[in-house]
């Protein structure tokens, strides 16, 4: 080996390990350049268009990306529990997509009406974290990690829950922490929360009425369904519990509680406001009867508050948009918030306002550190800067539908682009969903992964012995007789099964293919399974067998093994004086002495 050769394989190790130590999902900046970074704003927010998307369900939630052989593909969940993904490689502003590149049927569980996912590029994990809609029990908040298979299957699916975090609060995903701020704040490599959102009449586990966020450590060497204790977790944002007292409704100053700031002003009715009666209304038919007179004398949380601000009300949320932006130049965690606009009232189990609208909340790391560190409450952590969001869409009415919501959002800092998923948001009489760009300026971008090598994509390696089974019932039959075998091999890679040199009929899920076949060899016979890998040349194979003996049975070997002996002795016995016809060996009607001295003249003999 050359010296140059060293060269070459020492820099692609070095460029290898850059790669996946984590620098293209955690933007790793030291101390000293954090602090010379400046804050997100929203003039560093510049939308550039959408796509159309029916790939997927107008009833979809969630959103992330990653990167395969160099294409950015997006992944999302089409209502209940099918993963989804899709590209917008050759794809103009304004084009509808709709085809997908790979779909996952199921991803291990994990999922209530609430889900925020995130796509590890590192460890090439899919996490993601869910909350459940209308309940009035305590659930722990839930992480789930898996690796998403090419074949559709998924595998290493983990669980784990967070002690003393309510999964309502903790609904919108991962994200992982920069290292500087793990070292400034002590803080764990990864975040989870958002907040936002909850039932008015059932209030379980209490969600927080604006932005929550919570430090947790690495969970990779956790066992399935463990729990992260509490005193591992730092609570960064928290503004629950939901139904917490209205402090400004005297005009004094928060001391204990405040629920988040918002932009728009809202005419809330919600807290006390509307004196109708609940069933007022059937759902979804909120437009035909807002509140016609001004909020109820009494009400709490009205807008804007003494210090000129908004709060959030019922059905504010952050869904699965929280993004930790963090570069050399540029800091901030942001996110979408969903937002009633104008009235907003409860109508019959519905949360219904008169129209919807998006805020960018952009929050600065800084606050959040100090809220670990305990020197800032949880409650008081607000956004730094917002923006209504002002894109070709739906005007939706109801704030808790599905429809009309900026569900999702994933930034990718090798294009620095925030992109945002909004859900049957089109015009009304189509509901497909849009896909919004934004370009962010950020500074410098980063890295993509490695592209795939030069040439045809390396095969997997061929299957094992251990990969496919075959096995016969009963081995040893009589001639006309017959014989089941059953089989399944391991469908995950890409090869071609054959018993014999035929394709035999199988059904496949979860990766296993498994199906069984009547044979009747006149002679002995044994059945080969083989597995040829496709697309590569020379094709190597792997096969097991499985062997039918097949013959006229000498009289007395009553249980087919192939020899006259106790046992058969055992089953003639056990059969003495019935018209058993395994041990009749005479055919006679009658299992007897007749029967015995056939079986004890062909004793030890073979055939």
């Amino acid at each position: 080996m050359t010296r140059n050769t060293i060269t070459i394989m020492v820099a692609v190790f070095v460029f290898t390990v850059f790669i996946v130590s984590g620098f293209y999902n955690k933007t790793e900046t030291n101390v000293a350049q954090a602090q010379a970074a400046t804050l997100l704003t929203p003039a560093d927010f510049t939308y550039l268009g959408y796509y159309d998307v029916n790939a997927i369900a107008v009833w979809g939630h969630g959103l992330t990306h990653r990167y395969i052989n160099g294409d950015l593909r997006f992944l999302t969940m089409d209502y209940p529990t099918t993963l989804r993904e899709f590209s917008i490689a050759g794809k103009n502003y304004g084009d509808l997509i709709t085809l997908t590149t790979n779909v996952w049927p199921d991803i291990g569980g994990c999922i209530w009406y609430h889900t925020g996912y995130w796509w590890d590029e590192a460890g090439q994990k899919l996490w993601n974290t869910t909350g459940p809609d209308y309940t009035t029990i305590y659930d722990p908040a839930q992480i789930c990690t898996r690796t998403l298979n090419s074949n559709g299957t998924i595998s290493n699916y983990k669980r784990v829950t967070l002690e003393g975090i309510p999964a309502k609060r903790a609904f919108g995903g991962v994200q992982p922490v920069p290292a500087w701020f793990q070292t400034q704040y002590g803080v764990g490599p990864y975040v989870t929360g958002w907040g936002g959102y909850t039932s008015l009449a059932a209030q379980g586990g209490g969600a927080s009425f604006g932005s929550a966020m919570y430090s947790f450590p690495d969970i990779s060497n956790l066992a399935n369904d463990s729990q992260v204790p509490s005193a591992q977790i730092k609570t960064l944002a928290d503004h629950g519990p939901a139904n917490s007292n209205d402090w400004y409704a005297s005009g004094s100053v928060p001391t204990s509680y405040d629920r988040g700031v918002r932009l728009t002003v809202p005419i809330n009715y919600f807290d006390g406001g509307d004196l109708r009666p609940n069933g007022i209304c059937s759902d979804q038919s909120c437009n035909a009867l807002a509140p016609i007179n001004p909020p109820a004398s009494g009400a709490q949380w009205l807008s804007p508050a003494p210090d000129g601000k908004a709060r959030f009300v019922w059905g504010d949320n952050y869904k699965n948009t929280g993004n930790w932006i963090d570069t050399p130049t540029k800091k901030g965690f942001i996110s979408i918030a969903n937002l009633a606009k104008g009235k907003a009232w409860y109508c019959s189990s519905t949360l219904c306002s008169e129209q919807s609208t998006q805020e960018l909340h952009i929050f600065d790391p800084d606050q959040l550190g100090q809220a670990a560190l305990g020197s800032l409450p949880p409650w008081k952590i607000q956004p730094s800067s917002m923006m209504e969001l002002n894109v070709p869409r739906t005007l939706g009415y109801a704030s808790a539908s599905a429809y009309g919501k900026l569900d999702g959002a994933t930034f990718d800092p090798v294009t620095n682009r925030l992109y945002i998923m909004g859900f049957g948001i089109s015009p009304a009489s189509i509901y497909y969903n849009r896909l919004y760009v934004y370009q962010v300026n950020a500074g410098a971008t980063t890295p993509p992964p490695p592209p795939a090598p030069p040439g045809p994509t390396p095969p997997p390696p061929p299957p094992t012995g251990t990969d496919m089974q075959i096995s016969a019932n009963p081995t040893s039959i009589s001639s006309g007789g017959s014989s089941t075998l059953n089989y399944s091999w391991n469908s995950s890679t890409r090869h071609v099964v054959k018993i014999n040199g035929t394709a035999p009929a199988a059904s496949c899920s979860n990766g296993t293919c498994t199906g069984t076949m009547s044979v009747s060899p006149t002679t002995t016979t044994t059945y080969t399974m083989t597995a040829v890998l496709i697309d590569s040349s020379p094709a190597p194979s792997v096969s097991t067998t499985v062997t039918v003996t097949s013959g006229t049975p000498i009289l007395g070997d009553i249980n087919l093994d192939r020899i006259v002996n106790s046992v058969d002795y055992s089953i003639l016995n056990s059969d003495w004086f019935t018209s058993a016809a395994r041990s009749d060996l005479n055919s006679d009607g009658l299992v007897n002495a007749i029967d015995y001295s056939i079986l004890n003249a062909n004793w030890f003999r073979t055939w």
